[in-house]
C-alpha cells in the first residue's frame, strides 16, 4: 500500500496543481457549453436561463451586428434613413437605416437602430429643429432643383449603351451638388476622367447590355476600372447612395410587429432595439461565432463560474 502512495506520489500526474489544473479546465469547458447551448439553442436543458442574462447576450450579440455594419460601411459615404410608426403599446418608435454602397459597388441597406420617440424632445426639440435646419440646407444645395438633379444623374445612366452620357452634365452634377466631395483640382481630373471613360468604357464589350448604376458600378471594380476612374466610380457611389424609397424601413416595422407582440408589448427600449437587429439583419448575426459572444460576455464583468 504504502509502495502504490509512494509510486502515486512519483507521478507528475498526479500532483494536486496539475490535478486541480485539469478540474478547473474541464470546468471552464463545461461552462462554456452550458452557455453556448444557451446561445445557440434556448433549450430546457439551457442554462444561464435568468432574464437578465438573456438580455446581456442578446445586446452582445446585436453590438456585434452593428459592428460589422461599420466595417461593412468602412470609409464609404452613407445615407441615414429615418421614419417613425407606433409599436404594440402605442409608443413612438423610430427606425434608423444606413443605405450605402459596399466595397463590391452593391447598394446596401442596413437596419442599424430603434429608438422610442420621446414627444417633447424629438417631436418639439429635435423634429422642429432638424426640418429647418435641412430646409436651410436644401434652400443652399438644393433650391428647386430636385429635377435637375435627377437630370444630370441620368447622364451616368449606363442602359442603351450610354445613350444619355454627357461630360459637361456629369461635371455639372458633382460641382453643383457635390460640392464638398470634389476639390476644384479634382472636377478637374474629373473632366479628363470622363474624356478617357468615353473612349474606353463606352466601347469595351464587357460593359456592353449594363441594365442599371448599380451594374455600373460593380463592373468597373470587377475590371479593376475604377482604379483608373476613381472619381468617376466616387461620384456614381454618391448618386447610389441617394434613398429612392421607404421600403426598407417599412419591413423594419414590419419586423418590430412580429418581435414586440400584445403579450410582449411591456419589452423595454434596449431589449426591443437587440431583437429587431438580430432579427433584420440575421445574416449578419448568424456569422458571428458563438464562442465569441462568449468571451465579451466573460471580459465585461466578474463572473461566478470560469468562463476562460
Amino acid at each position: 500500500m504504502n509502495v502504490q502512495k509512494w509510486k502515486q506520489l512519483e507521478d507528475p500526474s498526479q500532483h494536486i496543481d496539475n490535478v486541480m489544473r485539469v478540474r478547473s479546465s474541464q470546468q471552464v469547458s463545461d461552462n462554456r457549453l452550458r452557455l453556448k447551448t444557451s446561445i445557440e439553442t434556448c433549450s430546457e436543458n439551457s442554462k444561464y436561463t435568468s432574464s437578465d442574462i438573456q438580455k446581456e447576450i442578446l445586446k452582445i450579440l446585436a453590438d456585434e451586428v452593428r459592428k460589422k455594419i461599420r466595417e461593412e460601411i468602412g470609409s464609404a459615404k452613407f445615407c441615414i434613413l429615418v421614419d417613425e410608426a407606433l409599436d404594440e403599446s402605442n409608443q413612438e418608435q423610430m427606425a434608423i437605416i444606413l443605405r450605402f454602397v459596399d466595397c463590391h459597388g452593391i447598394i446596401r441597406e442596413r437596419f442599424f437602430n430603434n429608438v422610442i420617440t420621446v414627444e417633447q424632445h424629438y417631436h418639439v426639440d429635435v423634429f422642429n429643429v432638424v426640418p429647418d435646419f435641412q430646409l436651410m440646407e436644401l434652400g443652399s444645395r438644393f433650391p428647386d432643383q430636385t429635377l435637375e438633379l435627377l437630370s444630370l444623374s441620368s447622364s451616368l445612366d449606363s442602359t442603351n449603351h450610354f445613350e444619355s452620357f454627357n461630360i459637361d452634365d456629369i461635371c455639372n452634377l458633382a460641382q453643383r451638388f457635390y460640392p464638398l466631395d470634389f476639390t476644384e483640382k479634382e472636377l478637374g481630373t474629373l473632366k479628363r476622367q470622363l474624356q478617357h471613360f468615353k473612349y474606353d468604357i463606352l466601347v469595351h464589350p464587357n460593359f456592353q447590355n449594363l441594365s442599371s448604376l448599380s451594374e455600373l458600378c460593380q463592373r468597373l471594380i470587377e475590371t479593376r476600372k475604377s482604379k483608373i476612374f476613381f472619381l468617376i466610380d466616387r461620384l456614381i457611389r454618391l448618386v447610389m447612395t441617394l434613398p429612392v424609397s421607404t421600403a426598407t424601413t417599412e419591413r423594419a416595422f414590419s419586423a418590430m410587429k412580429l418581435v414586440k407582440k400584445s403579450l410582449w408589448n411591456k419589452m423595454d427600449d434596449d431589449f426591443l432595439s437587440s431583437c429587431m437587429v438580430i432579427y433584420i439583419e440575421r445574416e449578419l448575426a448568424d456569422s458571428i461565432g458563438s464562442e465569441s459572444i462568449i468571451d465579451i460576455f466573460y471580459s465585461l464583468k466578474s463572473r461566478n463560474v470560469p468562463l476562460c
